[in-house]
């Protein structure tokens, strides 16, 4: 198991989730097409759609 944490500009919150989740996935040696499932727990579609984007899983 591993954690990430990102820090993002102020206007840019729904970004974070995505240099967190990469920073974790490094630290646990695992690439994001090795995970089954993501869940982000954000209440806005938004950050959803920008992990997807961000890391071409869709």
């Amino acid at each position: 198991m591993a954690i990430g944490f990102a820090r993002v500009e102020r206007t840019h919150p729904a970004e974070a989730p995505v240099p967190a989740a990469v920073r974790a996935l490094d630290t646990a040696d695992l690439t994001i097409h090795q995970v089954d499932a993501i869940t982000t727990h954000n209440p806005f579609a938004v950050n959803d759609i920008v992990v997807a984007r961000e890391t071409s899983v869709t």
